[in-house]
């Protein structure tokens, strides 16, 4: 709207380091960005009802929303969580035919055998249609404190619902003695009793209830005339919600998984067009945030090697296979850095009624990620036998690959914490409201039905649609 927002917002742009035009895959953790947060369309209200209500004696306001949504790319997201950019992995024992074809995208064997080896003649295809649902209420009071100084306190109390909708097709079933299974089947493997980490069951209801985060501001009215609107504002994040455990692969969060936050921005507003008593208003609002890092649990990969954190590990001091997944899930430290959010907007007023159209824009930079206590391990990658290693093996390949010449333990160097990060994304919003106000005596009031669909360049941002509605009072 003026040079300032054109600047902050190209400032924004640039804090979004190490952004990916590629799709990201082989990922153990998906961030999504709560609804109701500071310069998101659902909150744009109470900065618009500045514009059409007069101060009244009290000189507050208050406004409850009512909002729910879904995501809405299944194919992408999959992708996401899955290897090689694909929706569709071919699991297999080594000796199939899938594995003479070299075809396998995953040895069935790290998953469903006692000793990490062999599945006999299994076979199946294995997909993912990932789904995240959320729905909820959010709270926002503003108070002018003196003068042109205004505080506002706003939460959000929501439920998320997360479903990977895992399905799987054998192909071939194993023929072997079940004392040498822990699973009959790849669906079974991903939910059994040895794992600790990074489940995948579709009879396990993954949802969250809760408060996601409180954010408190503090703003000043630079301008507050007919024609022209103007301020600035700060703020911290109060974190309420919770922080990742690593348990269930996608799993639920309410809030910015736990991590405390400052910001600050500015919202601007200018009469455009004015004939009786219909007015054309264009608004930006613009907010920076930094996020604080915190402990979280997060399984991650090895270097180079996707999935691997389902390969079967081992030690010279035991003939017993270990768990990849167990042993590659620890506490990092995680610093989700700078985001920035941009709106842009057209507020057409006419009589009671007022129509808002307008885009927003939400960037932020990749998580950095780094482990929070030293990794000491004596692990390797399971070899023929307890004194061999085999650290060049992969989740799809392994009876042809040579043990390591001497005994090779991982090292921290070998460790891809980058999969447990959420990439870099920019996501792009556009958004439609229809309202209706009332001015009396003593207080004014508002009502507002609008919806949003959200989507990015990569499967990093969550697409996904949104609809809310809001009842505001000022008094």
């Amino acid at each position: 709207m003026n040079r300032f927002s054109v600047l902050l917002a190209t400032a924004i742009i640039a804090c979004t380091i190490q952004l990916h035009a590629k799709h990201a895959t082989s990922k153990t953790f998906f961030s999504i960005q709560p609804p109701y947060q500071v310069c998101s369309p659902e909150r744009i209200n109470t900065f618009l009802d500045d514009i059409i209500t007069p101060e009244h004696k009290w000189h507050g306001s208050f406004h409850a929303t009512l909002f729910g949504g879904k995501s809405s790319s299944k194919k992408d997201f999959a992708k996401y969580f899955l290897l090689d950019e694909k929706t569709c992995l071919r699991a297999a024992a080594s000796g199939t035919e899938s594995a003479l074809k070299d075809i396998q995208d995953i040895l069935a064997g790290y998953f469903m055998t006692t000793n990490g080896q062999g599945g006999g003649d299994f076979e199946s295809n294995i997909s993912i249609t990932p789904k995240h649902t959320f729905w909820g209420i959010g709270l926002t009071y503003k108070q002018k404190i003196w003068k042109k100084l205004w505080g506002e306190i706003s939460l959000p109390i929501m439920h998320v619902e997360n479903k990977l909708n895992f399905c799987e097709t054998i192909l071939h079933q194993h023929n072997g003695d079940p004392a040498d299974y822990t699973a009959n089947n790849i669906e079974s493997a991903l939910k059994q009793k040895n794992w600790c980490y990074s489940i995948i069951d579709n009879c396990k209801k993954l949802s969250k209830s809760g408060v996601a985060d409180i954010e408190l501001i503090l703003g000043y009215d630079t301008i507050k005339t007919n024609t022209y609107k103007l301020n600035f504002f700060g703020g911290i994040t109060i974190p309420t919600g919770n922080k990742p455990k690593a348990i269930y692969v996608f799993e639920p969060i309410v809030g910015n998984n736990g991590h405390f936050a400052i910001f600050g921005g500015k919202k601007s507003a200018a009469m455009i067009w004015e004939k009786e008593e219909t007015a054309i208003w264009g608004h930006s609002s613009i907010a920076l945030k930094y996020l604080f890092g915190n402990t979280q649990k997060r399984s991650f990969d090895l270097r180079n090697k996707p999935w691997s954190r389902y390969i079967r590990l081992s030690t010279q001091s035991s003939e017993e296979t270990i768990f990849g997944v167990n042993q590659l899930t620890q506490d990092l430290h995680v610093t989700p850095g700078f985001q920035g959010t941009l709106n842009l907007g057209l507020y057409l007023t006419h009589n009671h009624f007022d129509l808002d159209f307008g885009y927003n824009m939400f960037a932020k930079q990749q998580e950095i990620t780094k482990l929070k206590n030293q990794w000491c391990s004596n692990l390797s990658i399971i070899g023929t036998n307890k004194d061999f290693s085999k650290n060049p093996a992969t989740i799809k390949n392994w009876s042809e690959i040579d043990n390591d010449t001497n005994y090779i333990t991982i090292k921290p160097c070998d460790l891809d914490l980058d999969s447990a990060a959420h990439p870099a994304y920019i996501a792009h919003k556009f958004y439609l409201t229809a309202g209706y106000n009332q001015t009396k005596n003593k207080f004014s009031w508002f009502g507002k039905l609008s919806g949003s669909y959200q989507f990015g360049t990569t499967n990093a941002t969550l697409n996904s649609w949104m609809l809310w509605g809001t009842l505001g009072i000022s008094f």
